[in-house]
């Protein structure tokens, strides 16, 4: 019985933003009715935009509407309309990409009722997603991108995302927006922004810090790269994705504060899966080890009081997979490299990720890494 009350629950979300957007065109209507009243303008005719849009005034409706026909162009543009977040309300939203992250994303745009359309590799997967949330799915990415202003991938890898922008080279996306969510190359973003501008569209690479658990809970941050006028215009629609979105700078600047972050994470969860056996073969309580690390010590952190209970209970279900772990922490290493940095932590801990994936690994949640310390490193007790 959970299904049909989940199905009302969407709806009623769906039929709110609905009624939020009437009321946004509504007070539009009156803004523009003026302008064109002031300019002398006759109030029965139809007015097509620049954007495809198109206003009926109606001097006889108390509160005229807003309506989307085909695209036709005319003298009077929108622009400062777009500048003013009045069209992200009405924007179609698609969701490239229902893995882990992607999933949590497109259902925080759903439960906003903000989302529209949703592809997948695996298309059983996408249609399983649509139908619990109220949206439709679609056979193809260049489907999806043909059918929204506004697409969001979230993607594996470099490959991933190469090969989908690839494909959207069939598509028309002049006008069009791109949000790109997955934790790549920088410099492979930046490419990828500037190829679409030249086409016509605008990108933001927006990768997320933060775990599933704080992506479904709108906890986690986002840090965004790209033009800042762009990102302002978009800013709302983040917000619904989560409550903490940090600008950083142009296109490929979010992505390299990300890797800040997972070079940090990387070496730090394999301190703790370290400290956690040391304190075991020691022979202390787990449940001592567990409340010094997630609540009483100055290193303790968000991560310390996720992965800490998940190594002691050998519970690895993925939150952020060991192969995912690995892939960033080799974009890091290239980095690294280019710009000339010393990182000697993170390419050893880059090394024992790449054991645990021998160990067969790959698909877990990266914490698992923890488990060498109990099978393979050199000095183990016992």
């Amino acid at each position: 019985m959970a299904e049909p009350a989940r199905s009302t629950e969407v709806e009623n979300k769906r039929l709110t933003s609905t009624a939020t957007e009437i009321v946004t065109a509504a007070v539009l209507n009156i803004v523009l009715l003026k302008s064109l009243t002031m300019r002398r303008v006759s109030l029965k005719r139809v007015v097509r935009c620049d954007s495809g849009a198109v206003l009926r005034v109606q001097p006889w409706v108390v509160f005229p509407t807003l309506h989307f026909f085909g695209r036709e162009h005319a003298s009077c543009s929108l622009a400062a309309v777009k500048r003013q977040n009045y069209v992200g309300a009405m924007m179609k939203v698609g969701v490239v990409g229902i893995g882990t992250i992607g999933s949590r994303v497109a259902a925080r745009l759903a439960d906003a009722g903000s989302l529209h359309f949703v592809y997948n590799r695996t298309h059983s997967k996408a249609e399983v997603f649509a139908t619990a949330h109220g949206a439709r799915g679609t056979t193809s990415a260049p489907e999806l991108a043909k059918a929204c202003d506004l697409i969001i991938t979230v993607l594996s890898d470099d490959d991933a995302v190469r090969e989908t922008f690839g494909a959207f080279a069939e598509v028309e996306v002049r006008g069009k927006a791109f949000i790109e969510m997955s934790t790549i190359t920088p410099s492979i973003s930046a490419s990828l922004s500037s190829e679409l501008k030249k086409r016509g569209a605008s990108m933001l690479d927006v990768p997320v810090v933060g775990s599933a658990s704080m992506v479904e809970r709108g906890e986690a941050v986002l840090l965004v790269g790209g033009d800042r006028a762009e990102f302002e215009r978009l800013s709302p629609l983040l917000h619904k994705i989560s409550k903490e979105v940090l600008y950083v700078g142009q296109n490929g600047s979010g992505l390299r504060l990300k890797l800040v972050h997972n070079l940090v994470l990387g070496s730090y969860v394999v301190a703790l899966g370290e400290a956690v056996q040391f304190g075991l073969e020691g022979g202390l309580d787990p449940a001592l080890i567990e409340k010094l690390l997630v609540s009483l010590s100055s290193v303790r952190s968000p991560n310390s009081a996720i992965k800490v209970p998940k190594i002691l209970n050998s519970d690895y279900s993925p939150q952020f997979s060991l192969k995912h772990m690995i892939k960033d922490l080799g974009i890091i290493g290239t980095e690294a490299r280019l710009q000339g940095s010393a990182i000697p932590l993170g390419a050893a801990a880059l090394q024992l990720y790449a054991l645990a994936k021998k160990r067969g690994f790959s698909d877990e949640d990266f914490s698992v890494v923890a488990e060498l310390f109990r099978r393979e490193v050199p000095g183990k007790r016992g």
